[in-house]
C-alpha cells in the first residue's frame, strides 16, 4: 500500500505541474480577445455532445446545435469572455 502511494505521488505531481504549465500557455489570442471585447453582441451556441439519430436542423463544425441565443448585454458578454478565458 505504501509502495503504491509512493509510486502514485510522482505521477500526481507531474500531472499537476503539467496542468499548471498548460494553463500558462492556453489563453485567448490577443486579436481574438480584442474582437470579443469590442463586439456589440455574441451568438452563443449550445452544442450537442455527439451524433443524434435524427439529422439536426443546424450544425457547428459537424456538431448538432441544440440551441442558440444572442447576447447583447455588455456585462454578460464580459462575464462570458472571462469564463472562456478561465476555461482555457
Amino acid at each position: 500500500m505504501v509502495r503504491q502511494m509512493l509510486l502514485s505521488l510522482p505521477v500526481a505531481l507531474v500531472i499537476g505541474l503539467s496542468a499548471q504549465v498548460a494553463g500558462q500557455e492556453n489563453k485567448i489570442p490577443d486579436k481574438a480577445r480584442e474582437i470579443l471585447e469590442k463586439a456589440s453582441q455574441f451568438e452563443l451556441l449550445s452544442i450537442g455532445h455527439g451524433p443524434s439519430m435524427k439529422k439536426p436542423t443546424e450544425d457547428f463544425r459537424g456538431w448538432p446545435v441544440i440551441g442558440k441565443t444572442t447576447v447583447e448585454d455588455p456585462d454578460t458578454r464580459k462575464r462570458l469572455v472571462a469564463a472562456l478565458e478561465k476555461g482555457l
